[in-house]
């Protein structure tokens, strides 16, 4: 079928999955090509076949979720991953969103819920849950509408970036530091006018501004 999505399901519930591929099947446009257990098995089976995006469960026995979803985000960009968790935090999604995800939906979602997330994402949107999918929305709404003309010659620079990872990952002022090795009052000056810069003030809206301007957030700090 022409515009068909093809996707892969990787929870270690079989119940679960056959549950979703079912509920699925009822959408045309959706087709479920495989699914997986865990991350390793999901890494053999991408090397044979390459879905248009992938469900993907975080907490599995053998290579989980967390472990698995940086890998897909290096090596099969092209993948897009909705995260299905039971875990109502804004901290993980955060997390999730950080390393790759472009969707993040709770178990007990209503399967027209996950529909709709496909589709978002499929169609470059984000498909998140709705608390952290409104924050971030917000944020881009509010750069489209009042963002400043930004002064000649500021703009971010690899320092910034590291920094911006290391406040994602909800790093105080002496980690920062000690992390990237520069002076806590450096560190202070910089976050200021990164968040100037971004025109947020918290960091949903600073993920949502590295989302917007394709700011690579992902890998080691």
């Amino acid at each position: 079928m022409e515009n068909e999505m093809k996707g892969f399901i990787v929870d270690d519930h079989l119940v679960f999955i056959e549950g979703v591929k079912k509920l699925l099947s009822r959408h045309q446009e959706i087709k479920i090509v495989g699914h997986a257990l865990d991350g390793m098995e999901l890494l053999i089976k991408l090397q044979y076949c390459i879905p248009h995006f992938i469900l993907l469960d975080l907490e599995m026995p053998g290579m989980d979720g967390y472990i698995v979803l940086p890998i897909l985000h290096e090596f099969y960009p092209e993948i897009k991953i909705i995260v299905l968790s039971n875990h109502n935090s804004e901290q993980i999604m955060l997390h999730t969103a950080i390393h790759g995800a472009e969707g993040y939906l709770l178990k007990n979602s209503g399967i027209d819920e996950i529909v709709f997330s496909i589709k978002k994402v499929m169609n470059g949107g984000f498909g998140f849950n709705d608390k952290i999918a409104f924050a971030m929305q917000k944020e881009l709404d509010k750069n489209h509408l009042v963002l400043p003309p930004k002064p000649v010659g500021e703009k971010l620079d690899p320092n910034d970036v590291k920094i911006i990872k290391c406040i994602l990952n909800d790093m105080k002022i002496k980690e920062i530091s000690d992390k990237v090795f520069l002076a806590e009052s450096t560190i202070k000056v910089r976050k200021s006018k990164i968040f100037t810069i971004a025109n947020v003030s918290g960091p949903i809206g600073l993920l949502a501004y590295c989302k917007e301007n394709n700011i690579d957030i992902t890998g080691p700090i």
